[in-house]
């Protein structure tokens, strides 16, 4: 058992060294490269606390760090912020670059910055058909550069003993919300797999899409996917939005044609009386050699001399492919009839166009766009709650729940920050809470439902990484207009946060000895 026990420990700092021996690095890139595998390793538990959806450390390490190096780097210059060279950087407004065919990272001399590099030189596959060229590439993009950002998110907020997300103006905000969403609703295995499957064959938006809908319903699996997509076109580079708006322009006048179902059967039964005629006609070609020669004899008049049919054999196939065609055509037509496919095609070109119409609004503000899909997120996480019935459930659920709030969904926002999501937030955070409280595993601060929602919130807004750790203080002031509740949170026996309210209950609705330490998990 303790021989076992010890296998498991690693020490990447010897691996990675005896790795960088065999590199052309400058010594101070080696250096650096050696700092940011220490503070991945240092900052990783806390990490993966919080997160309680990533990578394992090793797995971390070996696969997104050492492996990369290993295959993938072969040069890495680090870039003096002083210097003109920078230029390169401040131009994409990046902390690094980087030149996948010769293999070169170019970075800040940070070690974010060289995970980043790191994270984006990594080949990442992240297929998506071509029956989703509508958002396709902005898809592709926000998976890419979401990665990225998730897998430096190690350094960039945690720094060892405290978690803080600090607002960053080179994190694209908008594709790390989106990205992180999905996280949180797919699973990291869910999104390691897409990024590493490079077959081309799987259909991982139908899976996304498919596993929303067994876990929540049609409707909301529904919408989140088109308020999802509305965010991609509408953050999308300008060459992506142009051709979005023509394709939105086909689809509205596919639409006009297949809106009135009579109408549309109509014209399929007329488009289907020309191609019977003309499969006829092919037909009595076919079969008569006097029709086969004056077909020969008239198509060779209006072809190029270059161009012309050689022989009858050669025109025999030429109509025989041509029926072909017409007979696959009249079979698609066929089916086009059918209930069930009309159906299904009005509802494809609908979505399509639900997702693409922001792009005709004037003045979009893609703000509310962002707050709509978070309202549909909190759908599921509602949903979450109602299913879960086990201890690791909450727990997971608090965590997560904990995570999201601090996401940024703004430069200068987080999630938990929006006015508008702060009514919805507060309804599943106190529901949660409450039945936490109820079964157990939080203590009862308060009788009061909504003040003990205040108070427990209070220090789950706190830095301290976990919650085992976190101590509340109570102190009740009196006055002869309004008491004032003074709640302190601790990590252990250090202060981290303080809060005031107005306490308009009675002394006796507190459930804890006032000026004491109490621990928020019941142990």
């Amino acid at each position: 058992m303790k021989a076992k026990f010890f296998s498991k420990l690693k020490d990447y700092n010897y691996i990675l060294d005896q790795l960088l021996e065999k590199k052309n690095f400058e010594e101070d890139v080696k250096n650096l490269l050696l700092s940011m595998v220490y503070k991945v390793e240092t900052f990783y538990k806390d990490y993966s606390k919080i997160k309680r959806n990533n990578l394992s450390k090793n797995d971390f390490i070996d696969n997104i760090i050492i492996k990369t190096i290993k295959e993938y780097c072969g040069d890495i210059y680090l870039i003096d912020p002083k210097n003109e060279e920078k230029d390169i950087l401040e131009k994409q407004n990046v902390i690094a670059i980087t030149n996948e065919v010769e293999r070169k990272i170019y970075a800040y001399p940070t070690e974010i910055a060289l995970l980043y590099g790191i994270s984006d030189i990594k080949p990442k596959f992240f297929f998506i058909g071509n029956k989703y060229n509508y958002i396709k590439q902005p898809f592709q993009e926000m998976l890419v550069e979401g990665t990225n950002l998730n897998n430096t998110e190690v350094i960039r907020n945690f720094n060892g003993w405290s978690w803080n997300v600090e607002v960053d103006s080179k994190i694209n905000n908008i594709y790390n919300c989106l990205y992180q969403t999905l996280s949180i609703l797919f699973g990291h295995t869910f999104l390691d797999v897409w990024e590493n499957d490079f077959s081309g064959k799987k259909d991982y938006i139908s899976e996304m899409r498919k596993r929303m809908e067994e876990g929540y319903s049609k409707n909301i699996s529904d919408g989140f996917y088109i308020s999802f997509c509305n965010i991609l076109i509408l953050n999308a580079r300008n060459s992506e939005k142009l051709k979005a708006k023509r394709m939105l322009e086909m689809l509205l006048k596919e639409y006009e044609e297949i809106k009135d179902k009579n109408k549309y059967i109509l014209t399929i039964a007329k488009e289907k009386k020309v191609l019977e005629k003309q499969i006829k006609n092919t037909d009595d070609i076919l079969k008569n050699k006097d029709l086969l020669l004056k077909e020969y004899n008239v198509r060779n008049l209006k072809l190029a001399k270059n161009k012309k049919i050689f022989n009858i054999s050669e025109l025999t196939e030429i109509l025989e492919e041509e029926k072909k065609n017409k007979e696959k055509l009249m079979k698609r037509l066929l089916e086009l009839e059918k209930p069930s496919i009309y159906n299904k095609n009005k509802k494809d070109i609908e979505e399509k166009i639900e997702i693409l119409k922001p792009l005709k609004e004037e003045n979009i503000d893609i703000y509310k766009y962002l707050v709509d899909m978070q309202k549909k997120f909190l759908k599921c996480v509602s949903k979450e709650i109602e299913a879960a019935d086990k201890k690791e459930d909450y727990i997971n659920l608090i965590y997560t729940i904990r995570y999201y709030r601090n996401i940024h969904l703004t430069q200068n926002k987080m999630i938990k920050e929006i006015p508008e999501l702060n009514n919805t937030l507060n309804k599943i955070g106190c529901k949660l809470i409450t039945i936490m409280c109820k079964k157990g595993i939080f203590r009862i601060f308060c009788r009061d439902i909504a003040m003990n929602y205040k108070i427990i919130l209070q220090a789950l807004n706190s830095s301290i990484v976990d919650i085992d750790d976190i101590d509340i203080c109570l102190k009740l002031q009196d006055d002869d207009e309004i008491s004032k509740l003074f709640i302190e949170i601790y990590d252990n026996d250090t202060i981290d946060s303080s809060l005031e309210l107005d306490y308009q209950l009675d002394k006796k609705d507190l459930s804890v000895r006032q000026k004491k330490h109490v621990p928020l998990v019941n142990f």
